[in-house]
């Protein structure tokens, strides 16, 4: 991943300090295509959970687990 790739995320998770925030905030609005790209994670983040949302609610089957804490 390229860093501006990963701010970008990081932006979208809401993971950003204020400053970083507020710097990426005024890049987004002298950038259109960076804008466009921020909407459509935030699209495809809402198609997602709208999608998968139930599934990822349902608790971790016991197997899985225990699968997990022996790695």
């Amino acid at each position: 991943m390229t860093p501006e790739y990963e701010q970008l995320m990081a932006y979208v998770d809401g993971e950003l300090d204020a400053e970083a925030r507020a710097r990426f905030e005024l890049a987004m609005a002298a950038d259109p295509a960076l804008a466009r790209s921020v909407a459509g994670q935030r699209a495809l983040r809402a198609r997602l959970a709208a999608s998968f949302g139930p599934q990822l609610r349902e608790p971790m089957p016991e197997r899985l687990v225990q699968t997990a804490r022996a790695a």
